[in-house]
């Protein structure tokens, strides 16, 4: 027998957002921000990235240094 109510999953998955993928020139630039003390909202409204994104970078930019020393 077929519920009344469709399942809160069914709805969910049709709205979830796909994750987008930030280049390395993208995360440098933000970080450029930074280094200016350029604040989180103006980066945001500059790059168009989310708060969190931005946040997540700056968090992680000893893990991208390495990565780039090593590549090149």
């Amino acid at each position: 027998m077929a519920s009344k109510h469709p399942s809160a999953f069914s709805q969910e998955s049709d709205s979830r957002k796909s994750r987008k993928t930030v280049t390395i020139e993208k995360k440098l630039e933000v970080l450029d921000c930074y280094a200016k003390r350029e604040k989180t909202s103006v980066i945001v409204h500059k790059t168009g990235l989310r708060e969190s994104t931005l946040r997540t970078i700056r968090d992680s930019k000893m893990r991208m240094c390495v990565f780039i020393f090593s590549v090149t």
